[in-house]
């Protein structure tokens, strides 16, 4: 069944005061110039507004925060279907024993590598060859890590709330330098690519994400370096009103 869409404007916002108000539970409050009940919907998500506005169809005044108005709200998520569920279940529980059995065959691999002789000379080093292939996947992972096109520079690190949190769609961006942008995935981190001509002394590394109070930071030739950022929300504005 199509859901439909769901878009809350104010066209005359309220000048009365939240805190004046009687309180009549913990979300709305009676307001005696209207005579209206007034629900406080700004610290609701967009699925906990359409389900309140759903079992409370009197409602009609509120009070919201400006980004709640003027776009259409986004709905929760349908939850999956019992089969898909337990289909998921099982491919857990056979992933599982897929990854027990190939961890017995690597012990028991382990096992025969160190149960071949080494012979040790005068003055040399005894070493196992399953060390030897550890270190060298460490060095092959470090040099892709490092590794840059010539003339580039590339810049990692991550972007938190103030309480550690990963925020995902935040904006990393070269200052003055528009072509050059990055965002930051669900952890949290980001990968922004520049040219090593960019990077001078006085070259700024931006962040930035709505609601939240933008930072910067000097940006270090040393492709070693990481960056992590931990932004603060901005104050909202609040809409009280007749709303539809």
């Amino acid at each position: 069944m199509p859901r439909t869409a769901t878009t809350l404007t104010i066209a005359k916002p309220c000048a009365e005061s939240w805190q004046q108000m009687s309180p009549v539970t913990p979300q709305s409050r009676h307001c005696a110039a209207c005579c209206e009940v007034v629900a406080d919907f700004t610290q609701m998500s967009d699925g906990e507004i359409m389900h309140f506005l759903r079992h409370n169809p009197a409602v009609s005044c509120g009070r919201f925060t400006e980004g709640q108005l003027g776009r259409q709200l986004q709905q929760a998520p349908l939850p999956a279907p019992r089969w898909r569920t337990w289909l998921a279940a099982t491919a857990t529980v056979l992933g599982l024993r897929e990854a027990a059995a190939l961890e017995s065959r690597a012990q028991k691999a382990n096992l025969e590598v160190a149960d071949i002789p080494r012979p040790v000379a005068a003055g040399s080093w005894s070493f196992s060859p399953a060390d030897e292939l550890t270190k060298q996947e460490t060095r092959e992972q470090q040099a892709s890590e490092m590794a840059t096109p010539e003339g580039r520079i590339t810049v990692r690190g991550t972007v938190h709330n103030r309480w550690g949190l990963p925020l995902a769609k935040a904006r990393v961006r070269l200052y003055g330098q528009p072509d050059y942008v990055a965002k930051t995935n669900a952890l949290g981190h980001f990968v922004l690519e520049l040219p090593a001509s960019l990077v001078t002394p006085e070259a700024e590394l931006w962040v930035s994400r709505l609601w939240h109070r933008s930072q910067s930071v000097g940006v270090a030739s040393s492709p070693a370096r990481r960056y992590h950022f931990f932004l603060k929300r901005r104050s909202r504005r609040i809409i009280s009103g007749k709303f539809r």
